[in-house]
């Protein structure tokens, strides 16, 4: 593995590639542009960032990150995110507490899509970590992984096994750990084929 910093517009990217042999110039990629507003350690988003490109390299398919600031002291970064336009892409607003209190959703749920959009409930996260002494990391770059996969299979794209489970259980983080947590063969052809 290895990751490389570009530049969009200015402002630095931070993309994740894996396997330089299996990810070449034609490689699909996915730009998720995100919104930190539950104040997520550097080091954690950094960490659930490399899970969920981890997860997705192994379909064949690249990740972009950028990060889109939240205050007035990042203009920089707001304005060229912007202008960042990817039909294919994701809006990522990961959120305190305070703000999924608003969403109706049941209190047991960590994230949720909806079409171009993914939520994550970073209290959730980090408690359920805590409670299966998981890295937060991890975990949360599983929850990604699974709601970007919602974003390009589509809504009704839950299966028995694997990332896309309906309800990831303690032995798929252990899966996880091992590198072995990933899409079907099926699911990643259907992805590769969608972003093409």
């Amino acid at each position: 593995m290895h990751s490389t910093q570009a530049r969009l517009l200015g402002i630095p990217v931070l993309t994740f590639l894996f396997g330089a042999a299996t990810l070449g110039a034609q490689t699909p990629v996915v730009t998720i542009r995100y919104y930190n507003h539950a104040d997520i350690p550097a080091a954690e988003l950094e960490s659930a960032e490399r899970e969920a490109a981890n997860i997705f390299a192994l379909a064949g398919i690249g990740l972009v990150w950028v990060d889109c600031g939240i205050s007035p002291d990042e203009a920089d970064k707001i304005a060229a995110c912007d202008r960042v336009v990817d039909r294919k892409g994701a809006t990522l607003k990961l959120i305190p507490e305070s703000m999924a209190a608003g969403l109706p959703r049941p209190k047991e749920q960590f994230a949720i899509s909806v079409p171009s959009m993914i939520f994550v409930f970073w209290q959730r996260v980090h408690e359920a970590a805590v409670k299966a002494n998981l890295p937060e990391g991890q975990l949360l770059g599983d929850i990604l992984a699974h709601e970007l996969g919602h974003e390009v299979l589509g809504e009704s794209s839950h299966s028995k096994s694997g990332i896309m489970k309906a309800r990831l259980e303690p032995e798929d983080f252990a899966l996880a750990e091992r590198g072995l947590l990933r899409f079907s063969t099926a699911q990643a052809e259907q992805m590769r084929a969608s972003l093409q």
